[in-house]
């Protein structure tokens, strides 16, 4: 015959086992019943803010961030300031985001002090609708898509690009 102390870790055993079918077959009579509740839905024009706004938020278009490791054209040991020719009209255009890079970071332009992302005149890498650039220069960007976007620019030594049909 078995003693007290050696039945008892099988009476619990077969208790667990008891409480665990109990517990799942309330949950699956629960799940049952919530299955059957329909959910109680909101009136159709509950999500039209446009009628409370006074205005609609404006529409921004963001350049595309370039994913790749990036061309560098242009390194030197100079400053920026002693090759470029800081351009106030652009830097408008670009902090209303008519002047900017296509892809940020796809070219770049190395100086001792700054590197700045870069755009062709004739049009590679840059967005221009208001073509407000000269063919025969390179634009450098210094904080690019932003408000506070500064535009630098400098002679394209390659002068094939210089002419109109270039």
């Amino acid at each position: 015959m078995l003693s007290a102390s050696t039945e008892l870790p099988g009476q619990l055993r077969r208790l667990g086992c008891q409480a665990a079918a109990i517990l799942l077959a309330g949950l699956l009579m629960t799940s049952g019943a919530m299955a059957q509740v329909e959910l109680a839905r909101t009136h159709p024009g509950h999500l039209k803010p446009a009628a409370l706004w006074p205005m609609d938020p404006p529409e921004v278009s963001v350049p595309v961030v370039f994913e790749g490791p990036g061309i560098i054209v242009l390194r030197t040991g100079r400053p920026a300031a002693q090759l470029t020719v800081f351009e106030p009209r652009l830097t408008d255009l670009c902090r209303y985001n008519l002047f900017h890079q296509h892809r940020d970071g796809w070219f770049t332009a190395v100086f001792s002090d700054i590197k700045l992302g870069v755009g062709f005149g004739h049009g590679l890498g840059l967005y221009d609708p208001a073509h407000a650039a000269d063919r025969g220069r390179i634009y450098l960007f210094k904080r690019p898509a932003s408000t506070a976007c500064e535009v630098r620019s400098m002679p394209n030594p390659d002068q094939r690009y210089a002419r109109a049909g270039g």
